[in-house]
């Protein structure tokens, strides 16, 4: 191998280490949608997901009822009410 492909293949832990857990809707009916973040992942990036996809079902915000952490998953799930 090369010195380059050496440095590559050793740098790949340390990139790999930089990737922050994106939350996803675990559910949604319109009312209220259920935001899951994986461990490491940002709070802020649950409440902008939780109120994006409220305004796509026609609410106009979200407002946090609650969380439950998973310990199975490693995560949190936090469930958001759709306001108008």
């Amino acid at each position: 191998m090369t010195p380059t492909r050496i440095a590559l293949f050793a740098a790949l832990p340390l990139l790999a280490a930089c990737v922050v857990p994106a939350p996803f809707v675990s559910a949604y009916n319109g009312d209220s949608v259920t935001v899951t973040l994986p461990v490491g992942g940002a709070v802020g990036s649950a409440y902008t997901m939780a109120t994006e996809t409220c305004q796509r079902g026609g609410k106009g915000t979200s407002q946090l009822a609650s969380s439950k952490a998973l310990p199975s998953y490693g995560g949190t799930e936090f469930l958001f009410l759709c306001l108008d």
